[in-house]
């Protein structure tokens, strides 16, 4: 066993494709993006009074886009440019981690690194069943980091997962929903899949998945709280697709 992941963690991605690891992140880890996170609270018009503490960012900026809904789109594009989310993939930790799950040094990180922020009903932006691999190509030897920035539990609509679906090939078809995601699957496809729904997050867990592990978001039901969550991919690099013959996206 090392001290980032114990070798029953590895068997539970080989055989489920994913793994949820309690505290990976400390606070103390967390807190420079905290900071970040609250000094663009602040800048965006919250009061030092209404931020009394990291547990309620999420809280803070519901707040500030249901005072004025023109600050969601901006407030949103702000959230990913925050510095010490930039950082968070190149870090010690998360890149020696990619080693060990991918078993290279050769590591990289997919050129999308974001934090959502899920409010509560909203059906435009639901990415339902899908893989990773089935939107961002490149590679299928790469694992997705979902690492909640805030408590979750299940009335804010943590994502459904069927374990061991990284091993099969689905067939997705166009969404007629009226959603930003062009992809889903077939009714009675989903009908027969064996899913599951981890109830309750903390700041600084992680869900590690393949990136051809099939999950779906949920509906925040939550009016006053964000689902916020920081979301990246790491890839082995010497399995890229798109800089071989074999590139079909």
């Amino acid at each position: 066993m090392n001290n980032l992941i114990s070798d029953s963690h590895l068997e539970e991605i080989a055989t489920n494709g994913f793994v949820v690891i309690r505290g990976f992140l400390s606070d103390n880890e967390l807190s420079p993006l905290f900071e970040e996170l609250r000094n663009l609270a602040l800048a965006f018009g919250i009061t030092q009074k209404e931020l009394d503490s990291y547990e309620n960012i999420d809280e803070a900026f519901v707040d500030l886009i249901e005072k004025n809904k023109r600050l969601q789109s901006p407030l949103y594009e702000r959230l990913q440019q925050i510095p010490q989310l930039l950082k968070l993939p190149s870090t010690d930790k998360i890149f020696n981690l990619s080693k060990l799950i991918l078993n290279t040094s050769h590591i990289g990180v997919w050129p999308r690194i974001q934090i959502r922020l899920d409010l509560a009903d909203d059906n435009e932006n639901l990415i339902e069943w899908h893989t990773d691999y089935s939107y961002n190509r490149g590679t299928s030897h790469s694992y997705t980091f979902w690492l909640p920035l805030v408590s979750i539990d299940k009335a804010m609509g943590p994502i459904k997962m069927v374990p061991g679906s990284h091993k099969k090939d689905y067939a997705f078809i166009t969404n007629s929903k009226a959603r930003r995601h062009s992809l889903t699957l077939d009714e009675e496809v989903i009908k027969d899949l064996k899913s599951i729904q981890i109830d309750q997050f903390q700041a600084g867990d992680l869900v590690l998945f393949h990136s051809k592990f099939l999950h779906t978001g949920m509906i925040n039901t939550v009016k006053n709280r964000a689902r916020l969550v920081c979301v990246f991919r790491m890839q082995n690099l010497d399995t890229l697709e798109i800089l071989s013959d074999n590139a079909d996206d």
